[in-house]
């Protein structure tokens, strides 16, 4: 009797143990304690951090990410807040087109365009940095929008990946009690 008291004691505390350390390694992870965080994708698997390319119609997957109308969008999943985002976009474009991307404001867009591209056979690649003050996060969720003015359909682009990255101060360069508090309003007020 005293050694069955004893054991379930003992599972009562791995049991508690295991969920705060679950806890806490989830919550690190939102955390962001270096500061930086890289997200990229193809759009052809699954990621939890960007959306595929929407609208559906705009985009023939199986042609390779095909853009045959504009403009199109993707959102991207933040953990938390952020200060700074830099994006590079991988593409095929035979027809050198102005290509404008940008995140969600609320009412509008901070469309910026994409200069300094960078050839890679016959892909080219474009970089781009954004300041995230009064950026439109909904549910931590931010969209971001390609749009091509002069946009022919029977020249389409071709999207190969995108890759960003967004920057914060690292976790314990502002305080640890401060960076959480800051991450709680943050949660609050998407969630």
């Amino acid at each position: 009797m005293k050694i069955e008291k004893i054991l379930l004691i003992i599972i009562k505390i791995i049991f508690i143990l295991t969920a705060v350390v679950l806890f806490i390694f989830l919550l690190s992870q939102d955390l962001v304690w270096s500061g930086k965080i890289e997200i990229k994708t193809d759009f052809f698997k699954f990621s939890p951090r960007i959306s595929i390319l929407k609208p559906q119609p705009r985009i023939i997957l199986e042609e390779g990410n095909k853009v045959i109308g504009e403009p199109i969008w993707f959102d991207v999943s933040l953990p938390r807040d952020f200060q700074k985002a830099s994006l590079e976009i991988t593409y095929q474009d035979d027809n050198n087109y102005l290509i404008k991307i940008g995140p969600n404001t609320g009412a509008d867009w901070d469309y910026k365009e994409l200069t300094d591209i960078i050839t890679d056979g016959n892909n080219k690649i474009g970089k781009l940095d954004f300041d995230m003050t009064g950026k439109n996060i909904n549910n931590g969720k931010l969209r971001f929008s390609l749009t091509i003015p002069n946009f022919d359909i029977n020249k389409p682009i071709y999207i190969k990946k995108v890759k960003m990255i967004f920057e914060r101060p690292e976790l314990l360069s502002e305080g640890l009690w401060l960076n959480l508090v800051n991450y709680f309003n943050y949660a609050r007020s998407q969630f």
